[in-house]
């Protein structure tokens, strides 16, 4: 499935750092102030996005600190050296974490390691860190989660399980914006789910369609369509679906369609609020 990919990733990576601060702060620390002084000023460091000082900081209070402050120095290291780019070293920072009794670090720790496995291209692992990330937090950082996880494994073809993280996410999102972005795939993806269980792709109404796509293999079929279902839904479109057909040579290929329409002029508004395909003979 393809997304509104690396913003999404981004905005995910802010929610989860922010989040991680107030975390802490909740937990008692007195950090998260406009002064990055003090045994704890990492975390103000850190939410200062001075990651470098912030990383260096919270480590070495790590390799001095025990219990609760050690944690929360641990968690702080691992997203700074995340947002580094030192991703060997934020995983051995944050994976122990994921067992902690703190279930904000828990959550903020897991939430990251989905985000790094999702960047590895490892979805299915993507998608289980960060559903089960969510669980630990709480209102939109929770819902953020179950979008990251839902995307994840959507690009892993488990609809069925992104269609689960959706509808957790939209349960749980206060922000508006968050929770129409978890509607509108909620939407693609039954859409794209539906055709992908039909087999053959399921008979619409309507002589015209767009077609977006002829793939030779069906998961690639099924991603686009996943996407193109999205597309589809924020246009008030009919829902995308998969068909078969046997191409050349006979050779098996998926075709990923939107519509029916009832008249060639409504094909081609389609397309072009889709922003592409061409308009064909719809295979009912």
């Amino acid at each position: 499935m393809r997304m509104p990919k690396l913003a999404r990733r981004v905005i995910a990576c802010r929610v989860f750092a922010y989040a991680a601060c107030s975390a802490v702060v909740a937990a008692g620390l007195p950090g998260c102030a406009n002064k990055a002084d003090g045994p704890d000023g990492y975390v103000a460091l850190y939410d200062q996005g001075n990651y470098a000082e912030a990383h260096d900081l919270a480590t070495e209070h790590m390799n001095d600190a025990s219990g609760p402050e050690k944690e929360r120095a641990a968690l702080i290291s691992g997203l700074a050296a995340h947002a580094l780019g030192k991703i060997a070293e934020a995983e051995r920072a944050l994976r122990p974490l994921t067992s902690s009794q703190d279930a904000a670090i828990a959550g903020r720790a897991g939430a990251t390691l989905g985000l790094i496995a999702s960047q590895r291209g490892d979805h299915q692992r993507a998608g289980d860190l960060l559903s089960a990330a969510s669980k630990r937090m709480s209102g939109d950082e929770a819902a953020q989660a179950s979008l990251n996880a839902g995307d994840a494994y959507a690009k892993a073809n488990q609809l069925d399980k992104a269609r689960a993280q959706y509808s957790v996410g939209a349960t749980l999102a206060d922000d508006p914006q968050l929770k129409a972005a978890l509607d509108e795939r909620i939407a693609s993806a039954s859409g794209a789910g539906a055709a992908a269980g039909s087999g053959g792709g399921a008979s619409v109404p309507g002589p015209f369609a767009v077609q977006l796509g002829v793939f030779t293999k069906r998961a690639n079929a099924d991603a686009e369509a996943v996407r193109a279902g999205r597309a589809a839904a924020s246009a008030g479109l009919p829902g995308s679906r998969v068909v078969q057909r046997s191409g050349r040579a006979g050779r098996t290929e998926f075709v990923v369609l939107v519509g029916g329409f009832p008249s060639k002029q409504a094909a081609t508004q389609a397309k072009s609020s889709l922003g592409g395909g061409m308009v064909v003979n719809n295979p009912n």
